[in-house]
């Protein structure tokens, strides 16, 4: 189960290249968008201890949360697509190898 480390390494492994494209890049863009955000807040917190400091309208919270919540999907969606194909695999296998379940 590569996809637990990173959304799209199952699919790869699996050689479903598209898969893989697919939820890794969607995977680290959100990552990528989650924590560009994250900085954004960071380097107005840290800002405060300035004098001339005078607040922002507001902080992108929301768009952090929706980031994470989008990588979080991602992540979750890939493990159990690469879980759902491997488990479709062993079981054609079996069937071809006149196992029963």
């Amino acid at each position: 189960m590569a996809s637990v480390f990173l959304p799209g390494l199952g699919q790869a492994f699996q050689r479903r290249w598209a898969g893989a494209v697919g939820y890794g890049g969607i995977f680290i863009a959100a990552t990528a968008w989650f924590f560009i955000t994250a900085m954004k807040i960071l380097l107005v917190y840290y800002s405060m201890i300035k004098p001339d400091y005078t607040p922002p309208e507001h902080l992108p919270l929301i768009e952090m949360l929706v980031s994470f919540a989008l990588a979080l999907l991602v992540y979750t969606a890939g493990v159990f697509d690469t879980y759902r194909a491997e488990r479709k695999n062993s079981t054609k296998m079996r069937s071809v190898a006149g196992y029963s379940k």
